[in-house]
C-alpha cells in the first residue's frame, strides 16, 4: 500500500495486530524527520525477544489517500517493510476496511 510521510510515498503494510508503528531510519533520513532521543521504550515479541529503542519520531502526518493522521513512529535499523502502521492508526483515522468475495 502507498503510504504518503511528509511528502514522500512509501510502499508500507498496515498490520492490524501490533501496537508501534515502525520506521526504518534510511527512510527517515529521506524523509527528512526529526529523531526524538529521549525515550527509552523496551518491547517484547510474540517470540519472547526484547528489543530496545530509544529513538522515535513524533507528530508524523501520514496519510492513505485523503485521510491523514498525525502519528508517533519507533526508528529501527531494519526491518522487512520501510514502514509498518499499526491497530492504534486504523483507531485514530477512523479507517474502515471492506473485502470482496475472495477476503481482500
Amino acid at each position: 500500500m502507498h503510504i504518503k510521510v511528509r511528502n514522500i510515498y512509501i510502499d508500507a503494510i498496515l498490520n492490524s495486530s501490533i501496537e508501534v508503528n515502525v520506521i526504518t531510519r534510511l527512510l527517515v533520513d529521506r524523509a527528512r524527520l526529526t529523531i526524538q532521543t529521549n525515550l527509552i521504550l523496551v518491547l517484547k515479541t510474540v517470540l519472547r525477544n526484547i528489543r530496545k529503542f530509544n529513538r522515535a519520531c513524533k507528530d508524523i502526518e501520514v496519510s492513505i489517500g485523503s485521510i491523514s493522521n498525525m502519528q508517533t513512529i519507533i526508528v529501527i535499523e531494519d526491518i522487512n517493510y520501510k514502514l509498518i502502521l499499526e491497530c492504534l492508526f486504523f483507531y485514530n483515522a477512523q479507517l474502515t476496511f471492506i473485502y470482496n468475495n475472495n477476503g481482500y
